[in-house]
């Protein structure tokens, strides 16, 4: 009779602490690229549930969690810069303390808290002051990344009937640049390495680099996708070279049978002179 009680018991404990159960406010992340920046948010989505938000739930000129639950975590794998300071690539926790017109926004070192309970000013490596904009009705917290570029984005924190924008930017030329010097170092598939980083370089238009690049790729293999990047690079300034290079592009991709580059090489020289 007692192994069988303490058999119960044990099924009773398994059940009540070994479950998963729902909670109110759920979990949610929010990842995005910003040039070769990957930039993560993992937080919890409180819900307005016919309560006032600021000002109330959420007091004014207090330290809060941005969210429920555990501390809202912020990480990127490469500096960003806000409002000309640096943060620099790791994990973070995100605090903000709100009030009516403005919030500070606050990134603090210690990523083990449970909400805002052990936050610790003296941990806070960067702080941002936004401006507060209304906006329709949000029922559960939301933050998310907008206007987004090579170089740049905002997160946006939306509750309720406000929304909190902070801007920041990445250095992504300089990612490129190490990228690049790391592949090199490496050796392997030069001709692409150099090939990839003239792309870049045209896409900038810097024109040196991009020429300089090139020429190393040529250097190891004239192939359908360099001889017509070199064709693009020198365009402006040598059309008639520009369309040379770019034949010379198209008879190396009919040898190969890339009917898919002669089509899309045909068509981006149509109208070169």
């Amino acid at each position: 009779m007692k192994q069988i009680l303490f058999t119960l018991i044990a099924i009773s404990t398994s059940l009540a602490f070994g479950q998963s159960l729902p909670r109110a406010s759920a979990a949610a992340s929010v990842n995005q690229t910003v040039g070769l920046n990957e930039i993560s948010v993992d937080y919890s989505r409180p819900s307005v549930n016919n309560r006032v938000i600021f000002g109330d739930v959420v007091p004014y000129n207090e330290v809060w969690r941005l969210g429920a639950n555990e501390c809202t975590k912020f990480t990127c794998s490469l500096p960003i810069i806000i409002n000309g300071k640096t943060l620099e690539a790791g994990t973070y926790s995100v605090y903000a303390i709100p009030s009516k017109n403005q919030w500070n926004i606050v990134f603090n070192t210690n990523t083990e808290q449970w909400g805002s309970s052990d936050y610790d000013a003296t941990k806070n490596v960067l702080e941002y002051t936004a401006a507060v904009s209304t906006a329709s009705h949000q029922e559960s917290m939301s933050i998310y990344f907008e206007s987004v570029t090579k170089t740049s984005a905002n997160l946006v924190v939306r509750w309720a009937n406000l929304s909190v924008s902070v801007p920041f930017s990445t250095d992504t030329k300089a990612a490129v640049v190490k990228e690049i010097s790391d592949a090199i170092e490496k050796g392997e598939k030069l001709g692409d390495v150099y090939g990839n980083a003239a792309d870049y370089f045209l896409d900038e238009n810097e024109l040196d680099k991009a020429s300089m690049y090139i020429e190393k790729s040529l250097e190891i293999e004239r192939a359908t996708y360099n001889v017509f990047l070199k064709a693009q690079i020198v365009l402006n300034e040598d059309p008639k070279e520009a369309r040379k290079l770019a034949d010379e592009a198209i008879a190396i991709a009919e040898k190969a049978g890339k009917d898919g580059w002669v089509s899309y090489i045909k068509r981006k020289s149509s109208d070169w002179k």
